[in-house]
């Protein structure tokens, strides 16, 4: 309900609406699709844990000095990330919305990202100073399994990772943004998956390699890193030959 509020009153009814959702009005909540809710819960939770993984398992010690400023500002900037790969080619190619006035960045103003920056620290801050005073949240969250973690992660990517196979087999050709810019559809998937090899697999990278040293500890630290990342690596791959097969 807090992400449906704060990205409705982001655009105010008085001035001309900044984007038109192409969805059927009846899967609608107020003027936002409904799944605007569960991209925010999803996402958010998965940035979070990047967030985490990036300061030291930051999240499950917010009753440290500085940890409650910290984590929400990273994770923002996660969060952020994902919005800046994504939103160029929803914009335009699938137009899943239309910015009316277009934008620098294939039709993408960079109000926008500023937006999503301040909405999503808006949202984390909340959460981190209610999470510091809960003694059982902070401990649930200090008792996470390196695995649980690492799932996080990798959903995480997994959002940045499907914009790969588009840039790899989709057709060219031009599309046009809510301007009347002309944009070519191959630079956009190009352009795309450079800021995700960039941006979300940098993070996504180095949060694991941070919860894998983590996991390991001090003895043999090389050996165990590199066992624990092959372990996550070949669960991930079993799981997705699985999906595949249960799909065909």
């Amino acid at each position: 309900m807090a992400a449906f509020e704060i990205d409705h009153r982001a655009i105010p009814p008085a001035l001309p609406p900044a984007i038109i959702a192409h969805t059927d009005p009846r899967q609608k909540f107020a003027t936002k699709p409904l799944v605007v809710g569960g991209l925010w819960f999803g996402m958010g939770y998965c940035s979070w844990v990047v967030a985490g993984a990036l300061l030291d398992h930051a999240d499950g010690r917010l009753n440290e000095k500085g940890n409650v400023i910290a984590l929400p500002l990273v994770a923002a900037f996660v969060m952020t990330q994902w919005d800046i790969v994504m939103d160029a080619p929803s914009a335009t190619i699938s137009g899943a919305w239309i910015w009316h006035k277009g934008g620098g960045f294939f039709g993408v103003p960079i109000s926008n990202f500023f937006g999503w920056f301040s909405t999503s620290w808006l949202f984390f801050q909340a959460y981190a100073l209610y999470l510091r005073g809960q003694e059982r949240g902070l401990d649930s969250a200090r008792a996470q399994s390196p695995e649980f973690r690492v799932a996080a992660v990798l959903l995480y990517l997994s959002a940045g990772l499907t914009h790969v196979t588009p840039w790899l087999i989709g057709g060219g050709g031009d599309t046009v943004d809510g301007s009347g810019r002309v944009w070519r559809i191959d630079d956009i998937r190009e352009s795309t998956v450079a800021v995700m090899l960039f941006t979300m697999l940098f993070s996504s990278t180095l949060a694991l390699l941070r919860i894998g040293r983590e996991h390991a500890g001090p003895a043999n630290e090389s050996s165990a890193l590199c066992g624990f990342h092959l372990r996550a690596v070949a669960a991930f791959a079993d799981e997705f030959r699985d999906h595949r097969g249960s799909s065909r």
